[in-house]
C-alpha cells in the first residue's frame, strides 16, 4: 500500500510517460529521493532529480535542524542542465527555498 507522496509521485510518472517535450517538475514532495518510489520514477532517466550528485540538500524542517531531511526537490528532462543549485537561508517557512 502507498502512501500519499508515493501516489503523488506514481502519478507524476504516468503524466511524464504520455508528454512530450522539455518538463520541470519542483516541489515539496514529502518524499525523500533514496526512498523506494522516487528509484522507480528516477529508473527510467527521465525525469531526473537535479539534486543527486550536487549534495545532500535538506530543506525540511526549517526550525529543528537535527530533523532536517531533503523534502524538496527538481525534476528535470533532459532539455535541461543545471548550472547552480543552492539552499538558500530561511524565509519564514518550514522549509528552505531551493535556488536552481
Amino acid at each position: 500500500m502507498h502512501n500519499q507522496p508515493e501516489l503523488a509521485l506514481l502519478r507524476v510518472g504516468q503524466r511524464i510517460e504520455h508528454t512530450s517535450g522539455p518538463l520541470l517538475v519542483p516541489g515539496n514532495f514529502n518524499h525523500m529521493s533514496w526512498l523506494h518510489t522516487t528509484r522507480v520514477l528516477e529508473a527510467s532517466g527521465e525525469p531526473r532529480n537535479v539534486c543527486l550528485g550536487w549534495g545532500l540538500f535538506s530543506t525540511f524542517d526549517a526550525a529543528c535542524w537535527p530533523l532536517r531531511c531533503p523534502l524538496d526537490h527538481l525534476l528535470v528532462t533532459k532539455q535541461f542542465r543545471l548550472a547552480l543549485l543552492e539552499r538558500l537561508p530561511g524565509i519564514g517557512s518550514d522549509h528552505f527555498p531551493l535556488l536552481a
